[in-house]
């Protein structure tokens, strides 16, 4: 019975949709805006397509880096987010930073199949 449960763990769909969110990092290259103005542009309009569409929401709105975490050159931002689907919030998720839209160069990082996958922006 016991390996019964765990196999069923395992398997995708099964788990409560509570273990089926994912975390997905916005690493926007720095627009020289203050912290508040960054997260009015961004943050917090990710945040609300986010919840209003039932995709997830918007965990960390702001933090501050530089190339060494990112390799992105320059300083970067990152938003931190939470989908509550990885394959329904990516695609999504995709459409909506074009609208908003994001500098040239940022990217979008997530974990998928034990492997980490980038989306850099533009998207084409």
């Amino acid at each position: 019975m016991r390996s019964l449960i765990l196999s069923l763990l395992l398997i995708p769909g099964v788990l409560s949709a509570q273990a089926e969110k994912q975390r997905v990092t916005l690493h926007v290259r720095d627009t020289g805006l203050s912290q508040a103005k960054f997260e009015e542009k961004y943050s917090k309009q990710i945040d609300r397509t986010l919840v209003s569409n039932g995709v997830g929401k918007v965990l960390i709105p702001y933090q501050f880096g530089n190339n060494l975490i990112t390799h992105l050159p320059g300083d970067v931002v990152s938003i931190t987010l939470e989908l509550n689907d990885l394959n329904k919030g990516l695609p999504f998720l995709e459409n909506d930073l074009k609208s908003l839209p994001v500098p040239d160069g940022s990217t979008l990082v997530y974990l998928k199949l034990n492997r980490i996958h980038t989306i850099r922006f533009p998207v084409s």
